[in-house]
């Protein structure tokens, strides 16, 4: 997996090995590899955990995707920012803000829904 992201890095640099932290890189690459096998309806692992939760595989993979693409939407944001100003702490901030807003807002819409659903609307 390593040895891959480094290629894909250096292809996209024009096929020079240019002199910059690569921590960036291999975040994204790592990042995109787990949600791409968190939210794959083939992966072993997703297979493997809908079985474990005994409910039907692809509800079970319906059920991830608003969440993993979320975060993943978040970290794009950081990546294009740390690209952008090359300072991660200031990403590593906004995604933060970003997520806790999301969070806050996604339990203010599911307290309504579920009092919707106890009162019968």
């Amino acid at each position: 997996m390593i040895q891959n992201m480094w290629s894909v890095t250096i292809t996209v640099h024009g096929g020079h090995l240019i002199n910059t932290k690569k921590t960036d890189e291999l975040g994204a690459t790592l990042a995109g590899a787990v949600y791409g096998d968190h939210c794959s309806p083939i992966s072993d692992t997703t297979i493997l955990a809908s079985t474990g939760a005994a409910c039907k595989h692809i509800r079970h993979v319906e059920t991830q995707l608003p969440y993993a693409t979320l975060v993943a939407s978040i970290c794009a944001i950081g990546y294009v920012i740390t690209g952008f100003m090359g300072a991660p702490w200031i990403a590593i901030i906004i995604e933060s803000v970003l997520l806790v807003g999301a969070i806050m807002v996604l339990s203010r819409l599911g307290d309504k829904l579920f009092e919707r659903k106890r009162r019968g609307f």
